[in-house]
């Protein structure tokens, strides 16, 4: 059987499946290619070769690159290594901002861009976002949205175990406009990891602020529950450092997904 040459000018679905091969009815087939190594596909559909390698910067350690990219004209490269970001506008240094991630961890990063602000996620850390203010000024910082007390908290509650048949009362300590509680089970339930969380009970939030003993803990009030009556199970926070941050991320109809 001879062989067709047909010329392309498209090949703006860049390289293709192999599954795709026999499918000359679909247009990815007319604009695609089976193999497109080392070259890079233009918006208009033509392809060029990819540009050499230049020295830009000396890391001090492993890491990743991120693309951020605002418009034509503000375009960054965001580098994540040991503790560190560092960022670069045209193959320049401009500084770096001290980071929570250590090396090993990096590799688990997952992240999202907004417009000027970049999420960023990893199951062992609360999750950060770095924004964008002027090219000269970048700030990293925990997310609002998933603190607890501030006004439209999206930090989500969950019952994580099962109580067996274990009641938990809590008992405000001092006069009626004391924000200090404790929490007491009727059998040996708590343990030290629970400082720091938020609990959910009679639909007042608390967040733990001692562990005395296995039966009592001490809290401080955030929200005023409805009743202070005893309670079979309740709710903890879900993202935190007991039960872990999330690791994935993702925007899917205009709306943010974490997981």
């Amino acid at each position: 059987m001879g062989k067709i040459t047909k010329t392309s000018s498209s090949f703006s679905f860049g390289e293709v499946s192999p599954d795709l091969v026999s499918r000359e009815d679909l247009g990815t087939y007319e604009k695609g290619a089976m193999v497109l190594e080392n070259f890079v596909v233009s918006v208009i559909g033509g392809i060029k070769r990819r540009s050499g390698l230049e020295f830009l910067h000396k890391l001090s350690g492993n890491g990743r690159l991120i693309e951020f990219h605002i418009d034509e004209q503000n375009s960054y490269c965001i580098v994540l290594t040991n503790l560190k970001i560092s960022i670069f506008k045209n193959g320049k240094f401009i500084f770096n901002i001290p980071a929570p991630w250590i090396e090993s961890d990096i590799k688990d990063i997952q992240w999202v861009q907004n417009e000027n602000e970049l999420l960023l996620v990893h199951f062992k850390y609360p999750p950060r976002i770095l924004k964008m203010k002027s090219e000269n000024e970048w700030m990293l910082n925990e997310w609002d949205t998933l603190q607890i007390g501030v006004k439209n908290t999206l930090m989500p509650f969950a019952n994580f175990i099962k109580t067996s048949g274990i009641s938990f009362t809590v008992n405000r300590v001092g006069d009626n406009l004391s924000k200090n509680a404790n929490i007491v089970a009727s059998d040996n339930f708590f343990f030290k990891e629970y400082v720091g969380i938020h609990l959910k009970i009679n639909n007042g939030f608390f967040r733990v602020t001692e562990f005395v003993d296995e039966k009592t803990m001490n809290l401080e009030i955030i929200k005023e529950p409805e009743n202070f009556n005893p309670v079979f199970s309740f709710e903890e926070q879900v993202f935190s450092h007991l039960r872990g941050y999330p690791k994935s991320i993702t925007f899917y109809q205009n709306r943010l997904i974490i997981g």
